[in-house]
């Protein structure tokens, strides 16, 4: 669990039933959210018979749906203890016939042993990875030739709202000032000093201090940062197109990012294809 949601979590014991609802309502979500994914990908994959590792699997709902789709093993790493034990429980609850090709570690990538995969997936993963270009060798290292990776990630940092909702977090205890300030576009990138003090006063009470909003689990990339961790990976690019969304702030995102200076500031998401040569 990252610092920010210790802290918007209650301080008493949360029975095992109800943190079982809670991650299924998660679950759901990201159930919802799949083939989304997918469309921004221009499509799924034909997954029959296939290899495949998830990186960041969280839940599991991604991992169990490559295995519906027809994959022969879907390896899923994250290193979330807990939304790796409810993944292991519902996929025993609810998809058992899935058991023996659905494989749930609580695991880095460095850690695991296997490779040959034909397909590598990640799905709002990278933006909270901090050593990308290694990340990506290690994925590339445990693909086949020819093997490819599948990637969406966002929001990047350095976009509007890149802080992935931390600042609301930090801010709650200034009630509705503290609620608009969270709307601010890009306040997080020249308030972040500000934003540590209140955290490390309000917010990190009972937990560990922070000195970065990395702390919280951002790795602070804008779109060059990623582009260039890309092209160091040891993958090539068959696609990537960035501001994936049909809401008016990311049209209007999608139009600045044009302007020179302002390409960092205003990709708000990557979608890619990646091979490994």
């Amino acid at each position: 669990m990252l610092l920010a949601e210790v802290a918007m979590a209650p301080s008493f014991p949360i029975p095992r039933a109800a943190t079982y609802e809670r991650d299924l309502a998660c679950f759901r979500r990201a159930e919802r959210e799949v083939q989304e994914f997918w469309r921004r990908l221009g499509g799924r994959p034909d997954f029959t018979g296939a290899r495949v590792l998830e990186l960041g699997c969280g839940r599991g709902a991604l991992a169990i749906e490559i295995a519906r789709a027809g994959a022969a093993k879907v390896m899923g790493l994250d290193v979330n203890a807990g939304r790796i034990r409810f993944a292991r429980e519902h996929l025993l609850r609810e998809r058992p016939e899935l058991e023996g090709r659905v494989d749930l570690r609580c695991q880095r990538i460095e850690e695991c042993e296997e490779g040959g995969f034909h397909v590598a997936v990640t799905k709002d993963t990278l933006e909270h990875v901090m050593n990308l270009e290694g990340t990506l060798r290690e994925i590339a290292r445990r693909l086949l030739p020819r093997g490819r990776l599948y990637a969406g990630f966002g929001p990047l940092y350095t976009s509007p709202y890149g802080d992935h909702d931390r600042r609301r977090v930090i801010l709650a205890p200034w009630g509705a000032a503290g609620r608009v300030l969270a709307r601010v576009p890009w306040l997080h990138l020249a308030l972040e000093p500000v934003l540590v003090r209140l955290h490390n006063r309000e917010g990190g009470s009972g937990g560990p201090m922070i000195a970065s909003l990395r702390d919280l689990g951002l790795n602070k990339l804008g779109f060059s940062g990623y582009l260039a961790a890309l092209e160091a990976s040891g993958l090539g690019v068959v696609k990537l197109e960035t501001n994936r969304s049909w809401r008016r702030l990311s049209r209007l995102l999608a139009a600045l990012s044009r302007v020179p200076g302002l390409r960092d500031y205003c990709v708000h998401n990557v979608y890619c294809v990646l091979e490994r040569s």
